[in-house]
């Protein structure tokens, strides 16, 4: 049985939620009420053209926003299978337990019975130091000193583990924010552009709500959110999101290998 301290899994699933959730891309969030670009003469009252955009929309079906969700999820579901196998490292002594890991997160082709062999006595480790743990009599000085050499490596296993796991978050959220940037970026200009060609003067985000669990609150005006996405994809180019890699991020290109994921999630103690 493999083991994981309590606050390293705490921290492992909660934060994977929050990845997963953003890697859904519910970019709205980040919209507000959009501006046009301000015409050139104030616009009277009476000829004064509104214009309303459905966000959730065009996330849905703009082509870039597809393609950061797709990299975002892969980065994602990499990490989440490294991770899972690191975890299976845990009871090795500390050098085998940072050879191990960097075997893991290598973008080499992995020495599959090499691994196994690791997990292997890996698991034994943590099989002796649940046994002790486990002992109703007092220890001999042996089991005892046993004992708290198991308990060295597996906290030495924990920091290494959060030390990783942080390094992803980091880069997984400076990922998103990239992308973020990118897609809100495309989606002003093409509003920008369509709202000069039909003279709008102002575009408002018709998903805003004024509270939680509100009603919307913007009606009337006119829908230009099948133009602004035909804009969008009209000058889409898969080109436009290959941004420099964040930080410890591989490219988008060539993954690593991850090792198989357990197949049930590892019990903690």
């Amino acid at each position: 049985m493999s083991y994981v301290l309590c606050e390293a899994r705490a921290l492992r699933a909660a934060r994977l939620v929050a990845l997963c959730a953003l890697a859904v891309l519910p970019l709205v969030g980040l919209f507000a009420a959009t501006p046009a670009a301000p015409a050139p003469t104030p616009t009277p009252a009476a000829t004064l053209k509104i214009g309303v955009i459905d966000l959730d929309r065009i996330m849905s079906e703009y082509d870039g926003a597809k393609l950061a969700q797709m990299r975002l999820e892969g980065f994602r579901k990499e990490r989440e299978g490294q991770f899972n196998s690191l975890q299976l490292g845990i009871g090795l002594p500390e050098k085998d337990f940072d050879a191990y890991q960097q075997d893991v997160l290598s973008n080499s082709k992995l020495d599959q019975k090499h691994i196994k062999a690791q997990q292997d006595l890996a698991k034994k480790n943590m099989d002796e130091y649940q046994a002790l743990k486990d002992k109703k009599e007092p220890l001999a000085d042996k089991d005892k000193t046993r004992l708290a050499q198991l308990e060295a490596n597996l906290k030495t296993a924990k920091e290494s583990l959060k030390a990783v796991y942080d390094s992803w978050s980091h880069d997984m959220d400076s990922e998103l924010n990239r992308y973020l940037t990118k897609l809100n970026e495309t989606m002003d200009a093409a509003i920008t552009e369509d709202c000069k060609a039909k003279k709008y003067a102002v575009v408002l985000n018709k998903n805003v709500k004024m509270q939680e669990n509100a009603v919307r609150f913007v009606w009337g005006g006119t829908d230009i959110t099948e133009e602004v996405v035909k804009l969008m994809n009209d000058h889409f180019k898969p080109t436009m999101f290959d941004m420099p890699p964040a930080d410890t991020m591989p490219p988008a290109a060539g993954p690593a290998t991850p090792v198989p994921p357990p197949a049930t999630p590892p019990t903690t103690h």
